[in-house]
C-alpha cells in the first residue's frame, strides 16, 4: 500500500480494516493550550560562530523565543510573549513554560537575539543599528514532539561586520579613533529580520548613516562597526572616521557584502591623510565553518497500534529520510527495512517520527487495528 503526498495519505479512510484517528490543531490562535498541562519542553542554543563576536551566551541573557503550532513561520502561534533566560551552557529558560500534550503533540521554535519586548512576529524582527548589538537569528525551525522534548537553535549571525586595520607606523600622532561611520545611498540604519531565512528587508525611510562611537587605539587591533549587508558596485558609501579629534571621509572600494561576514579594509594612515587598499579587502565567515549545512524539514509522525509481535517498518520516500521508532519504553532510529520487536499479547502503539519524508508504502495491514496520521 503506497503513499505518495499528504493528500493521498487521508485515502487511509477508505479501508474497513484500518480506522484513522486524528485531531485537528485549534484555529483560535494564540494562547490556547493550558500551562502546566503535558510534557514540558525545552530548548538548548549553539552559537555558530568563528570570530571575536558572540561565541557564547552568558547567563541571565536574553532573547526572543517564537513558538509556533505548524511548520510554518507565518503559522498560527502555540504561546505568545515568550523570553529565554540564558541559563549557560547553551541552555535556556523559557517564560512562560511550554507543555505540549496529546491536544497538542508538536511545536516549532525560532529565536532572536537580543530580546525585543512584546515581538511576536517571526518575519518583522526590528534591526536597529544605532544599538551596535550583534544580531543573532536560528533560521528555519527546531521541532519538539512527546519523543523528542528538546529543540536545538543553531544561531546564526544575521549583520555583517565592517572592519578598519589601520596602518600609522609613521603617523606622528596617538592614533585614538573616536569615531567609525558609514554613509551612502545603500547603507541603511534600520530594517526588518525575517528570523525564518535570515533575510533583512528595508525601506527609504530606514537610509542612515551608521557610525559607532569608540576609543581605539589603531596600534592595538581594529575598529569594528555592524552594518546591514549591502552592495557598493552599483552604489556609492563613504567610510567616516574622527581619529586624534581629525574627521575623514574615504570612499568605500567596491565589495559585495553578505550576511553573516566580516569585511577587513586596510588603512594607511600618515600626516598627510587617510587612504584605503582597495587592492586588499578580507572577507571572513563569522560563522563556523561547515555551519552551512541543510535545515532538516518535511517533519511529520504517524501513530501505529498494533497487536503484532513485531513491527516492520514502512517505506519512507524522499532524500535522507530519518528519524526515530518508539514503542514503550523502546526506541530504535528509523531505516529502510527495518522493523522492531514488540510484547508478545495485546495491542502496542507504535509511534514514527520522520525528517524529509515526502511520502510512506505500507507493506501490509495485517494486526495493525489503527492509524493515526493527524501529525504527519
Amino acid at each position: 500500500m503506497k503513499f505518495l503526498n499528504k493528500a493521498s495519505i487521508y485515502t487511509l479512510a477508505l479501508l474497513a480494516a484500518t480506522a484513522i484517528s486524528s485531531c485537528e490543531d485549534k484555529k483560535s490562535g494564540g494562547n490556547d493550550t493550558p500551562e502546566e498541562e503535558g510534557t514540558k519542553v525545552s530548548i538548548i542554543t549553539e552559537v555558530i560562530t568563528s570570530s571575536p563576536v558572540i561565541t557564547d551566551f552568558t547567563k541571565d541573557q536574553t532573547m526572543n523565543v517564537f513558538v509556533k503550532k505548524t511548520a510554518s513561520a507565518t503559522g498560527d502561534n502555540f504561546k505568545e510573549n515568550v523570553k529565554g533566560t540564558a541559563l549557560g551552557g547553551g541552555e535556556w529558560e523559557l517564560s512562560p513554560a511550554i507543555y505540549i500534550n496529546q491536544t497538542q503533540r508538536n511545536a516549532f521554535f525560532y529565536a532572536a537575539y537580543p530580546y525585543v519586548e512584546g515581538l511576536n512576529d517571526v518575519t518583522a524582527y526590528p534591526i536597529d543599528l544605532s544599538k551596535q548589538s550583534d544580531v543573532l537569528y536560528s533560521g528555519d525551525y527546531a521541532p519538539v514532539s512527546l519523543q523528542t522534548t528538546k529543540a536545538r537553535l543553531r544561531m546564526k549571525h544575521a549583520l555583517s561586520m565592517v572592519s578598519a586595520v589601520i596602518d600609522a607606523s609613521s603617523y606622528n600622532g596617538s592614533g585614538t579613533v573616536t569615531s567609525m561611520g558609514i554613509s551612502g545611498s545603500a547603507v541603511y540604519l534600520t530594517g526588518k529580520l525575517n528570523v525564518s531565512t535570515g533575510k533583512i528587508t528595508v525601506a527609504d525611510s530606514d537610509k542612515g548613516i551608521v557610525t559607532a562611537s569608540m576609543s581605539q587605539d589603531v596600534k592595538s587591533g581594529s575598529a569594528n562597526l555592524w552594518v546591514i549587508p549591502f552592495s557598493t558596485k552599483t552604489s556609492d558609501a563613504a567610510f567616516n572616521f574622527t581619529i586624534d579629534g581629525k574627521n575623514y571621509v574615504i570612499d568605500m572600494p567596491e565589495v559585495e557584502m553578505k550576511t553573516g561576514y566580516q569585511y577587513v579594509f586596510h588603512f594607511i594612515l600618515t600626516p598627510n591623510g587617510l587612504v584605503v587598499r582597495p587592492d586588499v579587502i578580507d572577507e571572513i565567515s563569522l560563522n563556523a565553518e561547515g555551519d552551512n549545512s541543510d535545515t532538516a524539514e518535511g517533519y511529520g509522525s504517524i501513530k501505529f497500534i498494533t497487536s503484532a509481535s513485531s513491527f516492520t517498518f514502512p517505506i519512507f520516500t524522499g532524500e535522507n529520510v530519518f528519524g526515530n521508532v518508539v514503542s514503550g519504553d523502546k526506541s530504535v532510529n528509523y531505516s529502510l527495512g527495518g522493523s522492531m520487536e514488540l510484547s508478545a499479547s495485546g495491542s502496542k502503539t507504535v509511534t514514527i517520527e520522520t525528517w524529509s519524508s515526502t511520502g510512506f508504502e505500507l507493506q501490509s495491514i495485517e494486526d495493525i487495528e489503527s492509524i493515526d496520521i493527524s501529525n504527519y
